[in-house]
């Protein structure tokens, strides 16, 4: 990756300031990224890596510093200054899945400071039309304003070259080692000592320590290691942050450092304090084109005391930051010299927080016939203080990194801090401004006029676009008509499955990954919106990204390998039979019915699925023309219970379609039970949501005379399964089988329940079913609890049934199953098919917990599992590796799903539908408990085996669960 070197002469400057110091920083911290000045652009149409390759010939022969490397002399730096010294261009021809690697492998690749170039070039070839810029360069060469320099350059150039013409731009009067020398000579002859002065009376009696909460002791000796998260302030919040910086008579940047300083004064406590901001150092004009490093830190003191409101404070930024931008020139080495704080080298001296402001680069970049897109790249350099805060502006948006020390504060913490002064420069944008005080900000609203009641509903309605984004798809999800931006998502009537939908849903809009622990934190709008803005693309940390497969047929998935296996033991078995059934009250249209069931099995492969044996892995057989009829009969209602056996209980053969049944029983015109059943191998909880909404959406149109308007689907089940085994064969989740080493280590994996009979040597599916309701009482009672205790009404069910297990089984430690969806890329949202994976989760009613104590307990072990949710059963059993016993399931022996009302998105025209209970005559676990999310009574199954417990055991077991229920409000 470096360049060709050809010395014919060199010329020897001194160091400036700024290059000392990063060579003394480099000296501390050898073959580090921490100087490292990296920018990706991606550029889509005609691009001609011929000319480009001219046009940097050009600007390496105008610049001397991308000629200049920095040499030892007596433990001092030096300018090495080349006559010639070609950068090359490195052209890759590569996938674009392999942009992620040629990204890290140019960007972070350390220099050697004391070899030239500093500078290195790459693109990468997707297509003829699509190609990836990485430039990179030694920070001892460039700043911000010099990457504006060399793209401005570079653009001229290269369309030059592209016309025909010889590009031939006038000499430089100087060069950056002239400023260096000049810089040298203007310390040393004090004729910047009135700045020096300026800054010692600057910082007289200010507090030069802030205070931040911090996660971790502070180490004795700093460390640059950081993690930069990003963000980017919405077009409309941006400009509501210039109008407001218009009006006060200020800047963007006295905006942004407002708001900075009231986050900080109310995290830290302390009114008083110093910030540091970069400026451009360059006050000579004759350096204002020069490609170096002149960017300089400087001091300014915050005083945030007496409440100011916005424009208050605002006001005393602006003074301070005049004042400050008219002494930059002293370096900060000697402005440090000047006020000579008290040393500390656990921190940064004068400041441990820096805001950074400047132009996005990419504006002077124009390139004839290429559409151009920043590609972001966190900052190699680590982090310079406690808290670094970068903004880049593109006269749109507002966009950076709030960086954080790994040493000493979390990543949530940071997120938090971040999330907060996204809310603040929200505020700003909308004309909201708050006054100060320590840890507290009353709002002061702008004055609105006078408005009728009506519009009262919007006064708490969304004000950017990521919060009406957000509002819309939560009104949709929810079925409401409007949603405040500070409704919690919980009081609204959702639960932890919507909540993963929300943000499954939000990911395929914005292509912004949020995971579930972040968003129960602040579970509304404005806090879904807030950490939507600190996540600017989305989280994809898939080692493969998942798309069509080009492997036909396909193999099975891991959860559909499990069920060939069961039923290969017992192949009269109904255990993994999936029955719903629904009480349809009105008049049904049987003929609609029937051609929106022949739509949903057109478009769903795996509902026209076998499986085939091939010796290994089985296969998935799709059959490209095959149909369901539905079968109808008039019945009796009391005969309701044989027509469901008849439908459901029959078992289902791997091999041979159908994998599907519809039937429909009538007991009169407008009195009908509809009833599914297929097999777990080709669906799930999930997967009948998705189904019934797209069959009531054909149903619909069909009695309409429309046609149906259904989402495309792009990944079928077979591209999910490979990409399934492709995940584990390129090891992408070994991070989370490593995870549940650790989780479950040294953790009692049996839970010894009573039983009304000895366990048998090798467990069967013999069971039963047993129905119950929660009372609509103890219901309101479990929402409000998961409410006051900042969760799920999951995680208030499975403290209650841990609380009971370990009552009966006289065991405080031990595991519990449970089910979550299993689709982790958003593209698979529509796709019918089994995902839903079984993970363990750990019990300790240890030291007898009170509700709170425990609710946190569980609370944290789920989102610490939901993390960790895309390993399969099978990988997890293998990475723990239990001790095998035939009369038990690995891991766990009891389970409890929490899910949607099976029916909640059936809607067939003007008919009255409500779930009607199956229960099956099976059991997968020793006791099984799943409850779903209806109103106003929450309403439940518990499946049990038969070969250890009596029904009337099983009926003081619901009894039990549902007074400790009931205690949850209390």
């Amino acid at each position: 990756m470096s360049g060709d070197i050809t010395e014919q002469g060199v010329a020897v400057y001194a160091a400036s300031f700024g290059q000392r110091r990063l060579w003394y920083t480099e000296r501390l911290e050898p073959a580090s990224p921490i100087a490292n000045v990296p920018l990706a652009i991606r550029l889509r149409g005609t691009f001609d890596p011929v000319a480009w390759q001219q046009a940097v010939d050009v600007v390496v022969r105008r610049h001397d510093t991308l000629r200049t490397c920095l040499a030892d002399r007596g433990g001092a730096p030096e300018q090495v200054v080349l006559d010639t010294c070609r950068v090359r261009v490195e052209v890759e021809a590569i996938p674009e899945s392999a942009a992620p690697h040629f990204l890290d492998r140019f960007a972070t690749t350390p220099f050697d400071p004391t070899v030239a170039p500093l500078l290195r070039m790459a693109i990468a070839r997707f297509a003829e039309d699509d190609h990836l810029l990485v430039i990179t360069m030694h920070h001892a060469i460039t700043d911000g304003w010099s990457y504006g320099v060399l793209l401005r350059e570079l653009s001229d150039s290269y369309v030059a070259i592209r016309a025909g013409a010889i590009p031939n731009p006038p000499e430089l009067a100087v060069q950056y080692g002239d400023y260096a020398e000049w810089q040298q000579d203007t310390v040393a002859a004090g004729r910047w000592a009135d700045q020096a002065d300026f800054w010692r009376a600057e910082l007289a009696d200010v507090p030069l320590v802030l205070g931040l909460p911090t996660d971790h002791p502070r180490p004795s000796v700093r460390s640059s290691a950081g993690e930069a998260i990003p963000f980017v302030v919405p077009a409309p919040t941006a400009a509501g942050i210039r109008e407001a910086a218009r009006r006060l008579g200020g800047t963007v940047h006295m905006a942004l450092m407002a708001a900075f300083q009231a986050l900080l004064a109310d995290i830290a406590g302390q009114d008083r304090f110093v910030v540091g901001t970069a400026v451009s150092g360059r006050s000579p004009a004759a350096v204002e084109n020069l490609i170096g490093f002149f960017v300089n830190t400087v001091p300014v003191s915050a005083d945030c005391s007496g409440r100011p409101t916005f424009a208050e404070l605002f006001g005393r930024v602006r003074e301070r930051l005049l004042r400050a931008y008219a002494n930059q020139d002293l370096p900060l080495e000697h402005i440090v010299d000047a006020v000579r704080p008290p040393r500390d080298p656990a921190r940064t001296p004068l400041f441990q927080t820096i805001l950074t402001y400047g132009p996005h680069p990419l504006t002077e970049l124009r390139l004839p016939d290429v559409e151009l897109e920043y590609v972001a790249i966190a900052p190699s350099g680590g982090c310079h203080s406690d808290l670094d805060l970068i903004v880049y502006d593109d006269g749109k948006h507002l966009q950076g990194y709030l960086i954080r020390p790994a040493t000493l504060i979390d990543h949530e913490r940071a997120s938090e801090w971040l999330a907060e002064l996204l809310e603040l420069l929200a505020d700003i944008g909308a004309g909201v401004h708050r006054a100060l005080c320590t840890n507290a900000r009353p709002t002061q609203t702008i004055p609105a006029p006078e408005t009728a009641p009506a519009d009262a509903v919007a006064a708490d309605g969304p004000r950017t676009d990521l919060q009406r984004f957000v509002a819309d798809i939560w009104a949709r999800l929810l079925g409401l008509d409007h949603v405040g931006v500070h409704d919690d998502l919980f009081a609204c009537g959702g639960d932890s499955l919507q909540a993963i939908r929300l943000l499954s849903r939000v990911e395929t809009g914005t292509g912004r990954s949020i995971g579930l622990a972040d968003f129960l934190r602040t579970p509304t709008v404005a806090g879904l919106a807030a950490l939507l803005a600190t996540n600017p693309t989305a989280a994809e940390t898939d080692s493969v990204p998942i798309g069509p497969s080009e492997r036909i047929p396909a193999r099975v998935s891991y959860g559909q390998h499990r069920l060939w296996f069961m039923q290969r033991l017992e192949p009269d078995s109904t255990t993994y039979t999936v029955p719903v059934a629904a009480r349809v009250r009105g008049v049904l249209d049987l003929a609609a019915l029937q051609r929106a069931v022949e739509v949903i099995v057109a478009r769903h492969d795996v509902l026209r699925t076998r499986f085939a044996d091939t010796g290994s892995i089985p296969e998935q057989i799709i059959e490209a023309d095959f149909r369901i009829s539905i079968r109808v009969e008039d019945i009796t209602e009391t005969a309701a219970a044989d027509f469901v056996d008849q439908v459901a209980g029959t078992p289902f053969d791997l091999t041979t379609l159908p994998l599907l049944r519809i039937a429909v029983a009538r007991f009169g015109d407008t009195d009908h039970l509809l009833v599914v059943a297929m097999h777990h191998a080709i669906t799930d909880g999930w997967s009948i949501d998705v189904l019934f909404r797209e069959l009531s959406l054909c149903y619909n149109a069909f009695q309409a005379n429309t046609t149906p308007a259904l989402p495309d689907v792009v990944i079928r089940y077979g591209d999910y399964a490979e990409w399934q085994r492709a995940m584990i064969e390129a090891r992408g989740w070994d991070g989370q089988s490593s995870f549940w080493r650790t989780e479950l280590a040294d953790w009692p994996l049996t839970l010894d329940l009573p039983t009304d009979r000895p366990r048998p040597a090798v467990r069967t599916a013999h069971g039963q079913s047993r129905h119950f309701v929660i009372p609509a009482a103890t219901t309101a009672g479990i929402r409000a609890a998961a409410r006051r205790y900042g969760g799920t009404v999951h995680m208030v069910l499975m403290a209650a049934f841990q609380t009971v297990l370990a009552e009966l089984g006289g065991q405080d430690r031990f595991v519990v199953g449970t089910a979550v969806s299993g689709r982790g890329p958003a593209a698979l949202d529509n796709v019918v098919g089994f995902f839903v994976n079984t993970i363990p989760i750990k019990a300790d009613c240890s030291g007898a917990p009170e509700r709170p104590e425990l609710f946190d307990r569980v609370r944290r072990n789920l989102l610490r599992a939901y993390t960790n949710q895309d390993l399969p059963l099978e990988s997890i059993v293998a990475a723990v590796r239990p001790p095998r016993d035939l009369g038990r399931t690995p891991l766990f022996q009891t389970v409890l799903t929490f899910a949607t009302d099976p029916c909640a998105e059936l809607r067939l025209g003007a008919t009255h539908i409500e779930s009607h209970p199956v229960l099956q005559h099976t059991a997968r676990t020793d006791l099984t408990v799943e409850v779903h999310d209806t109103t106003p009574a929450l309403d439940g199954v518990v499946e049990f085996s038969t070969d250890l417990f009596d029904p009337v055991t099983v009926a003081s077991f619901i009894d039990r669960l549902l007074e400790e229920l009931a205690e949850w409000n209390r």
